[in-house]
């Protein structure tokens, strides 16, 4: 008797720089433990290379090439692969600006992290913030 196939859920983004539509799902134990392993190398070329194999298992829009993506259109595809594999907030500790001192814990919502595009095509990330 086989062992039966998990299915993993399936969600939609629209990529930032194209406007095209693709479909991915939460990254798996397997690929966890892939960033893990490369955030204790503490090599930024191995994190990066561990994030764009995440982003290729994990997109499953056939033909699509992980490579050809700017890098704000990786941050915010990984930022909602993360979201919806551990979970769509993030804890952070802030030092406020005023002193430069000051630590803030502050929860971040993955959600309201939007890609805006200005008049002239520059594309920026902007965090949207929206009080509890």
């Amino acid at each position: 008797m086989p062992l039966p196939k998990l299915s993993t859920p399936t969600y939609e983004l629209e990529v930032p720089s194209t406007g095209k539509k693709i479909k991915y799902r939460p990254f798996l134990v397997k690929e966890e433990k892939i960033l893990l392993l490369a955030m204790e190398t503490e090599d930024e070329k191995q994190m990066a290379d561990a994030v764009k194999t995440i982003l290729s298992n994990c997109i499953q829009t056939a033909r699509f090439k992980v490579e050809t993506l700017s890098l704000f259109d990786i941050e915010y595809i990984f930022l909602n692969i993360r979201g919806k594999s551990i979970g769509e907030t993030v804890e952070l500790n802030v030092t406020c600006p005023d002193d430069g001192v000051t630590i803030v814990p502050i929860v971040l919502d993955l959600d309201d992290i939007k890609v805006q595009k200005s008049e002239d095509q520059s594309n920026q990330l902007d965090l949207l913030h929206h009080p509890n």
